[in-house]
């Protein structure tokens, strides 16, 4: 499999899987990994949260309750209360099976198969954010997947400090609500490579900066045919979907599907 860098330089287009096939498996399970896999999704991006005893979970919340029985928050508990617990009975009976994902898991899943992207998270306490960043870059490190990963964050402070730390890493910039930076200016003071922000937050200012600057662009819920042809016309390379077989059915329907 051919480094991102240079994937991204070759394709116009490429479909990132949003926590997994979210629509079609439980998010942020191996179900949803694999099943990202089988639509040919070439990215699946994934949530990390951290537990109590430094153990990088798949996860987007900050505690369960909406995706995954019990309660409490992740970051109070320790791998040992997570890892038997149901996370696939709220989607549908046949997942009842799915765990909560060890990161290491879920990049054994998808090594060589893939890309992935990690977001990482922030917390308010540092000690959780410094501790957070470097247990995800050592472990993307342990598994040599660093080529093969984009990691990304509304923190634009913590990307910079991990291109500092380990400069191979590829970073993009996830929008903030309501702030209107350019992706050519976060690119200048935090040396991202991507910016990412909802399909409905292009607009021509936004995408006339991108087109000069070179930075790859991602835009997330496109998840029908009408935000799908709208990521089409504004040229949106990695289009972040929670139905990837349907994204991959209309990229071949449109005969835009690159491998």
């Amino acid at each position: 499999m051919e480094k991102i860098s240079e994937f991204a330089r070759r394709v116009d287009r490429f479909i990132a899987a949003h926590r997994g096939a979210s629509q079609l498996a439980p998010e942020n399970t191996i179900a949803s990994i694999r099943k990202a896999i089988d639509c040919n999704a070439q990215m699946i991006e994934l949530d990390i949260q951290i537990t109590k005893d430094n153990k990088l979970v798949v996860f987007h919340d900050d505690e369960l309750g909406r995706t995954c029985e019990g309660h409490g928050k992740i970051s109070e508990l320790n791998y040992s209360d997570l890892k038997d617990l149901d996370c696939g009975s709220w989607f549908a009976t046949e997942f009842s099976s799915e765990r909560i994902p060890l990161l290491s898991e879920a990049i054994e899943e998808i090594k060589g198969k893939c890309y992935l992207s990690v977001e990482i998270k922030s917390c308010s306490e540092d000690k959780c954010e410094n501790s957070r960043t470097e247990l995800i870059v050592s472990e993307i490190l342990k598994h040599n997947y660093q080529s093969y990963t984009v990691l990304a964050s509304f923190d634009h402070q913590l990307l910079k400090e991990i291109k500092q730390y380990v400069p191979q890493f590829h970073t993009a910039a996830i929008k903030i609500p309501y702030i209107d930076t350019l992706p050519s200016e976060l690119n200048k003071n935090y040396g991202i490579e991507a910016f990412i922000c909802s399909i409905e937050e292009l607009n021509p200012k936004l995408l006339d900066d991108i087109e000069h600057s070179g930075i790859v662009l991602g835009a997330y819920s496109v998840d029908d045919n009408i935000a799908f042809e709208q990521a089409l016309k504004n040229n949106v390379k990695a289009i972040g979907t929670d139905n990837p077989c349907l994204i991959l059915k209309l990229m071949q329907e449109f005969g835009v599907y690159q491998i």
